[in-house]
């Protein structure tokens, strides 16, 4: 590879990148918009004065800690920056399973490929990714699911 094809490599790698980035910004648009979304932060904040005091168990703290992982999870979060800012997962595009503690449920949608194998050239990516991620959403996140929907027939 010459330099000039790895520099093309990098552009191109960035601009998929660049549209992934994009595409959380938007899901965190729309978590913010999202009632439930916000009604569970105002019981995390709750949660968070009451559990986790200093004049409170482990025990409570525990709780608190399960809860806001529960919450994390449930809306495909690696965490909250702040309350007001959800950092939302990105995808695992490196060849490595995720560890069942950061993903405990079957909320991704998963596709491995042994090394003797290889998918034709006019596989139907779209499509199939699409099935599967209907397959693996929750219902709090079908609103979500549609507005994907609907930039995907965009292109």
């Amino acid at each position: 590879m010459t330099i000039g094809q790895a520099k093309s490599s990098i552009r191109n790698a960035d601009k998929c990148i660049d549209e992934l980035k994009l595409q959380q910004k938007a899901y965190v648009g729309w978590l913010m918009t999202e009632s439930t979304f916000l009604e569970e932060v105002d019981s995390l904040k709750l949660l968070e004065k009451t559990h986790c005091g200093l004049n409170n168990s482990d025990e409570e703290r525990q709780q608190a800690i399960a809860a806001y992982f529960g919450f994390c999870n449930r809306w495909q979060l690696m965490g909250m920056a702040t309350w007001e800012l959800p950092l939302p997962q990105g995808p695992n595009i490196s060849n490595l399973l995720l560890p069942q503690s950061i993903v405990p449920d079957d909320s991704m949608t998963n596709i491995q490929l042994p090394a003797t194998m290889r998918l034709p050239a006019r596989f139907p990516w779209q499509h199939t990714l699409k099935k599967l991620r209907h397959e693996n959403s929750n219902d709090h996140l079908k609103e979500w699911q549609q507005i994907l929907d609907q930039e995907e027939s965009g292109y």
